[in-house]
């Protein structure tokens, strides 16, 4: 499957909204830590309605970005 740059810049900024509805620090979001945020994202938000999309999302973006 081919992912293009856009397709990923999309993906990004679809996962940065979704993370600014959930419990972590901003600076990790705006620095773009994804791996920061692939190991922390459970800690306080695995309860949120959209962990699973969003854990999806970040996978995405940390294997094509």
């Amino acid at each position: 499957m081919k992912i293009s740059v856009e397709d990923i810049r999309r993906k990004e900024s679809a996962l940065v909204t979704l993370l600014n509805m959930m419990d972590l620090p901003s600076m990790r979001i705006e620095k773009k830590d994804w791996r920061w945020v692939s190991r922390n994202l459970a800690a306080r938000n695995k309860d949120h309605p959209m962990y699973e999309t969003t854990r999806e999302l970040l996978l995405q973006v940390l294997k094509y970005g």
